[in-house]
C-alpha cells in the first residue's frame, strides 16, 4: 500500500525484485528453505490459513505492481488465469535459479542455501547502495569491482573479478539497471506528454511531429529531462492519442476535458510500456 500510494520507484522495486521472489519461494513446495522446514516440523495447524493469506498477499502484489493497469477486474476469470500462469512461471524460475546458483560456489564448498542467503543478502545491499545510472557498468567487471565496499570485499576475499560472487552481482546490478531506468523514462515520459497536452497554442493532429519537435528546442516552451532520441517516438505518441480524441473532441475545448485526457495518456503510456 506504501509503495502503490507514494509512486517511490525503489520501495516498487525492493518489493517485485527482492520481497515477492522470497514470497513465491515459501509458497512452492518443490522449493526448500528454512520457513518450510521450521512449518514441517512444528506440524502447525494453521498452515493452510497461513497459506491462504500468502497466496492472497501475493496475488495482491502481482495485480498492483507486476500486472499493467488496464482496468480490468482482478477477480475476473481472466485475471485470475492470469495470476495463475505467472505464478507457475516464476516458481519455475526460481527452481532454475535455485539449481544453477550452486555453480558459484568455490569448488570442493557443499550447497547450503541458508549459508549462502546472509552472502547473497549483502550482496543485494552492495547493489542497492551504488548510484542508478545511465552507465552499464555491469558489463565493466573491474569498474564494478571498485565499487564494492572495501569492507564487503575483504569479508568475502573478492580480490579480483574472478570471484564467483561477481556473478552474481553483475547480475543483480544488471536488473537493477533495466528495471530503475525503465520506470524513470517511462515517468519522466509521461511528465513530457503531460506539458505537451496543456501546452498552448495546442498541438493538434494535423502538426507535424518535426515541426512540434523544432518548436520545444527553439522557444524553450517547457522543461524537459527525456533523452534527445525519445522525443520523437513521445510526440508520435501522443499523435496516436490525439487521432482518437480529435475526432469528437475539438482542440479548442480541451481544457474543459483536460483531466480525463491526461489520465487516458496516463494509462495508454503504462500499457504501451
Amino acid at each position: 500500500q506504501l509503495a502503490v500510494s507514494t509512486n517511490d520507484v525503489r520501495l516498487e522495486r525492493l518489493i517485485v525484485d527482492d520481497l515477492l521472489p522470497c514470497l513465491i519461494w515459501r509458497l512452492d513446495n518443490e522449493l526448500q528453505c528454512a520457513t518450510q522446514s521450521l512449518r514441517h516440523e512444528s506440524g502447525s495447524s494453521t498452515d493452510g490459513s497461513v497459506d491462504k493469506e500468502l497466496h492472497a498477499l501475493c496475488e495482491d502484489l502481482y495485480v498492483y505492481l507486476v500486472k499493467d493497469s488496464d482496468g480490468e477486474d482482478k477477480e475476473s476469470r481472466r485475471a485470475e488465469n492470469n495470476y495463475t500462469s505467472w505464478l507457475e512461471n516464476e516458481m519455475e524460475n526460481l527452481r532454475v535459479k535455485a539449481g544453477s546458483a550452486a555453480k558459484e560456489l568455490l569448488e570442493g564448498s557443499d550447497w547450503n542455501w541458508e549459508r549462502y542467503l546472509p552472502a547473497y543478502m549483502e550482496m543485494l545491499e552492495q547493489v542497492d547502495s551504488m548510484d542508478v545510472s545511465d552507465e552499464r557498468d555491469y558489463l565493466k567487471e573491474e569498474a564494478l569491482l571498485q565499487k564494492l565496499r572495501p569492507e564487503f570485499r575483504s569479508k568475502y576475499g573478492i580480490n579480483s573479478c574472478e570471484h564467483p560472487y561477481m556473478l552474481t552481482i553483475s547480475s543483480l546490478r544488471q536488473q537493477q539497471f533495466y528495471s530503475m531506468n525503465g520506470l524513470i523514462y517511462q515517468r519522466e515520459k509521461n511528465k513530457f506528454l503531460s506539458k505537451l497536452i496543456i501546452l498552448k497554442p495546442y498541438i493538434k493532429v494535423s502538426d507535424c511531429s518535426s515541426d512540434i519537435i523544432r518548436r520545444l528546442r527553439d522557444k524553450s516552451e517547457i522543461q524537459y529531462e527525456l533523452p534527445e532520441w525519445a522525443l520523437l517516438p513521445s510526440v508520435d505518441f501522443l499523435h496516436t492519442v490525439l487521432l482518437l480524441w480529435e475526432p469528437v473532441y475539438h482542440p479548442l475545448i480541451r481544457q474543459s476535458h483536460m483531466a480525463t485526457l491526461l489520465w487516458i495518456v496516463d494509462h495508454y503510456n503504462k500499457g504501451s510500456n
